[in-house]
Order: C-alpha cells, then structure tokens, then sequence
C-alpha cells in the first residue's frame, strides 16, 4: 500500500530507479526532451489536454513525496522579466536553494529524468530538481 497521494505509475518507477543524487526534470511542452536529455532519460508525459496540469501542481505533489536538496530553474534572456513561476517554485522549495540558469546551461545540467508536465502557457516554467543525497550528512 502507498502512503502517498502520488499514485502515477511512471512518476513512480522513474523515481524507484533514480537513487540517490539523480536529477528530476519538471517541464514544459516546448522543451526540446527528445534532444536535450541522456539516453537514460526517461519521459512521463501527465497531460492529457493543454491547460490541465502545470509543472507547480506536479512539484507539489512531489514534494510531499521526496525531499529535495536544491533546485535549478530556467530563466528568460537578459533584460526580460523573471516570471511569476519563479518565485512560486523558490517558494514552495524554500528553503532548499533555488538557483538560476540560462536556457542552454539548463539544457547541459537536466538530462536525466523528465516528468514533462506541459504546461505550454506558462513562460520559462522548466524545473530541475537534484534528488536528495542521504548518504551525505546534513
């Protein structure tokens, strides 16, 4: 029996076989997953129609499975604003740290694991989280 409300099969299986220190990706539909992730990547694609599920109701429910040591979020160019689901994710990983990195550096830093929530609304909404470590003392 689980005693998690996170029930989804490949989110499950993907996160058994991780082990300690793997990386998670949460991202959207434009994320280029079939050329920006390892070959061990595995994809869990959630949505089912655009609009339903968004990488903040998936990092959510995440976090009430797994703990998480750090996070890195995508970020727009330069001189662009930062969006609104920055601050959401520094928020709900508080008060793991949550840093930043351009569009390619983040493409280099996530390419094992991808749960793709494809939220295509939202700009920049790409999360990558690195699995908790336990062998390492806190």
């Amino acid at each position: 029996m689980l005693l998690t409300e996170l029930l989804h099969p490949g989110i499950l299986e993907s996160l058994a076989g991780a082990g300690h220190g793997a990386r998670v990706l949460l991202a959207d539909g434009h994320y280029p997953a079939s050329t920006a992730t390892g070959e061990r990547a595995r994809t869990v694609h959630l949505n089912l129609a655009p609009g339903l599920l968004d990488v903040t109701t998936v990092l959510d429910v995440l976090l009430r499975a797994l703990p998480v040591e750090a996070a890195h979020v995508m970020v727009p160019p330069e001189g662009e604003p930062e969006p609104p689901a920055i601050d959401e994710y520094r928020s709900m990983l508080a008060p793991a740290p949550v840093g930043t990195l351009g569009r390619f550096d983040f493409y280099d830093a996530a390419p094992l694991a991808r749960p793709g929530a494809g939220d295509r609304h939202r700009r920049h909404p790409n999360l990558r989280q690195p699995a908790a470590d336990h062998r390492r003392p806190r």
